[in-house]
């Protein structure tokens, strides 16, 4: 099955009824005890649509134990993180929240990444426009995906350029290489 179709696949699932909230703080409970996350300083995690798991919990929590937290902007065909600031956000590229700040951030200790899909080799679907694969290419830091269980397939397509996670951390269990 390609990559498209395997979106198609995944984002009809969505329409069918579950307790995001729910599913959302179990993912939550699973990410703050990733040794990963709790020995970072620099955290970089992607701020979530209503087809994604809530990571607000995730942002708060590290912040308020200390932990500096940095959130991607797009331009273009790059993506770079910037400083997260409660409540300083744009709609940025896709309608996707953004941090208002333009300043630069230090090198991530741990990335958690979006995804459409996975599988248990940790190949990682995303949403096609190559974003995160090129920014993993160059990190050699925990690579984090937050996902739904549902969104686990039996093999995600894949290609050359496509970097695969290091974990993907769900509501029913935390898949690993």
């Amino acid at each position: 099955m390609d990559k498209s179709t395997q979106r198609k696949n995944i984002s009809a699932r969505f329409s069918e009824a579950f307790d995001r909230e729910a599913a959302s703080k179990r993912i939550f409970d699973f990410a703050i005890s990733e040794r990963a996350f709790s020995e970072a300083r620099n955290v970089y995690i992607f701020l979530s649509t209503t087809k994604e798991p809530d990571t607000d919990p995730v942002i708060e929590f590290a912040v308020e134990h200390g932990k500096n937290v940095f959130c991607p902007k797009v331009d273009g065909e790059r993506m770079s993180f910037h400083p997260y600031r409660p409540g300083e956000f744009s709609r940025g590229a896709f309608g996707i929240r953004e941090p208002l700040s333009d300043l630069s951030a230090p090198p991530p200790d741990v990335v958690f990444v979006p995804l459409v899909a996975f599988d248990e080799r940790m190949n990682r679907l995303g949403h096609g426009k190559g974003y995160y694969d090129r920014f993993l290419a160059d990190t050699d830091v925990p690579k984090l995906g937050l996902a739904f269980s549902f969104q686990m397939l039996p093999k995600v397509a894949s290609d050359d350029n496509d970097v695969p996670l290091d974990a993907v951390i769900t509501e029913s269990a935390i898949y690993r290489k």
